[in-house]
């Protein structure tokens, strides 16, 4: 049965829903597929949704470091789309922590509740890769992830 189950989609409590939509539209690229009184539905390709923003209102408290969702993850499609994405991200000015955890890159950056988002891709077939997570990371700044891009002997087939 459990071959049978996938994750649906995760919903977000926000403060500000124009400004969250706003905010994963230009991060993710995913469109408006429905809204409604202080919800909106946000996917990807032919996908309904994976993201819904529920609005609370802008006095909902906040609580960092307490039980619940730690953060959400997104997976881009391979090395190249990741750097693509971190130098846009750092263009454009949006603060944004790069992490090699062997097995995948990750960015880590907020939203604009404080929410914690990752955007990672899968590295276990890039030269210096490793297979299993050993519960440890590197910071990856962008010159290094795209001299490890753009160097083909590094990325595998």
């Amino acid at each position: 049965m459990a071959d049978r189950i996938r994750l649906g989609h995760v919903q977000l409590r926000v403060r500000d829903l124009a400004c969250s939509r706003a905010f994963y539209e230009r991060l993710l690229g995913w469109s408006l597929r429905e809204a409604g009184r202080g919800v909106a539905f946000l996917g990807p390709g032919s996908e309904h949704h994976q993201l819904a923003l529920l609005e609370v209102g802008e006095d909902a408290p906040f609580v960092p470091f307490g039980v619940g969702l730690s953060h959400v993850a997104f997976e881009i499609d391979g090395p190249k789309a990741f750097v693509d994405l971190y130098r846009r991200l750092a263009q454009g000015g949006t603060t944004v922590s790069g992490v090699d955890l062997g097995v995948s890159w990750s960015l880590f950056l907020k939203d604009p509740d404080g929410n914690e988002v990752e955007i990672f891709c899968d590295t276990r077939n890039v030269k210096g890769g490793r297979r299993r997570w050993e519960g440890r990371g590197a910071a990856l700044g962008l010159a290094e992830a795209l001299a490890r891009v753009t160097d083909e002997s590094a990325v595998g087939a």
